[in-house]
């Protein structure tokens, strides 16, 4: 009795596995297709043999999925250094737009100065049309003063021939002449006065114009002087004619050096007048050229950001492209790492089963018949048999298991 309830007990433990085997199996069932009914028989060591080949097969995948996964590793590692270049060049290309940028901001700057040159140029150009107006004006002035000059001369002249025609005459003309030589002792000031200006005024003329203005001050006190001798003329009632046309003569020269001074000082202020020209038109050809490189400048400065453009749009071409080869590969690489999480998952669970299938079935082979193995074996293998075709199926382990009582209670 106690060796019937020993095997008993290890019946009923070998079933409860057997039941946790089975509950394992139709969990797994759906990944794993179905397999052919082994025909009954007395063949247990076939059945046990394709159960170890299909144990075989599955190592033979785990492998190829292993070697499946170091080729998606290397193809994920091909890629990521792919990408890190892709990364370099998109940073290269920036640093160039940035430069050329700096460069363009540089050229930007330089036609700011150049339109404040063309400013400066103008209004030098302004200044200088403004003095040869004033230069021209003061050679009208010039002329006029020496009109004036000349007609007092004149006048002068005029008043020596009175003082020859008589000598009663001679003391009239010779106040009037005194009345007209502080006239023009006044008008000469004035003259001088202006001549002064214009010294001042146009300090182009050169050393020149300065000779000439030291002489219009000795003409100015040779008149002074030849004031004072009318005047003593005058009081001491008339000097000789000998005399006085003498020094009118020297006077008479004095003022054709005055009339050649005169010239010349026309001469240089025509020749001050075409250096102006000259000046001015170098200044317009300065002007000229300097538009034409502001032309050409503007023209560069356009062609270089149209360039600037087409690479920038270059660049976010390949920005988007790199973008979506980076969320491709990031995409793959999520396949692949659920890939192979799926893969070590399957292995796991196969090596659990295969090691729990040794377990139970060295457990059953000590424990069960070869009949109930058997069926368990083709029941595990068919994964779809009902629980009737078990209980059919265990009839027949359980009538021998009846003999075998009957034949250990006989020899007792």
């Amino acid at each position: 009795m106690m060796t019937l309830s020993w095997k008993t007990m290890l019946g009923v433990s070998s079933l409860l596995l057997m039941s946790v085997l089975v509950s394992s199996q139709d969990a797994a069932s759906e990944t794993k297709p179905a397999q052919e009914t082994v025909p009954v028989g007395d063949t247990p060591p076939v059945s046990c043999t394709v159960e170890m080949d299909k144990i075989q097969g599955l190592k033979i995948d785990i492998d190829v999925l292993r070697a499946e996964n170091e080729q998606s590793k290397e193809q994920i590692t091909e890629l990521t250094n792919r990408l890190n270049i892709e990364s370099q060049v998109g940073i290269k290309q920036k640093e160039q737009l940035e430069e050329l940028s700096a460069t363009l901001a540089e050229k930007q700057n330089a036609e700011a100065v150049v339109f404040k040159y063309k400013d400066e140029l103008e209004r030098v150009m302004g200044e200088l049309t403004n003095a040869q107006a004033q230069t021209l004006q003061k050679h009208t002035e010039t002329e006029e003063l020496m009109a004036k000059l000349a007609s007092v001369e004149r006048e002068r002249d005029e008043a020596v021939q009175k003082v020859n025609s008589g000598a009663d005459e001679n003391q009239k003309l010779a106040e009037e002449n005194a009345a007209k030589l502080v006239q023009a002792l006044n008008e000469n000031q004035q003259l001088s006065n202006s001549l002064e200006t214009l010294r001042e005024e146009n300090k182009k003329c050169g050393d020149e114009k300065v000779s000439i203005e030291s002489m219009l001050r000795k003409t100015a006190e040779d008149k002074v002087s030849i004031s004072k001798l009318h005047i003593e003329c005058t009081k001491a009632s008339m000097a000789t004619a000998d005399e006085l046309n003498a020094k009118l003569q020297v006077k008479a020269e004095d003022i054709e050096e005055l009339e050649r001074l005169n010239e010349e000082c026309k001469i240089n202020s025509e020749a001050t007048s075409q250096d102006l020209n000259a000046q001015l038109v170098k200044s317009k050809a300065a002007v000229n050229s300097l538009e034409s490189a502001k032309d050409e400048c503007i023209n560069n400065m356009k062609a270089r950001t149209d360039e600037l453009n087409a690479k920038v749009a270059i660049g976010d071409k390949q920005i988007k492209a790199l973008d979506q080869e980076n969320t491709e590969c990031i995409t793959s690489l999520s396949e692949e790492r659920n890939k192979a999480r799926a893969t070590e998952e399957r292995r796991k669970i196969n090596e659990e089963r295969e090691e729990s299938f040794k377990l139970y079935f060295f457990a059953a082979s000590g424990l069960l018949g070869l009949d109930v193995l058997y069926t368990i074996l083709k029941y595990l293998c068919s994964g779809s048999s009902s629980h009737e075709e078990v209980a059919v199926r265990e009839e027949v382990p359980t009538k021998k298991k009846g003999n075998k009582k009957s034949n250990s209670k006989k020899n007792k």
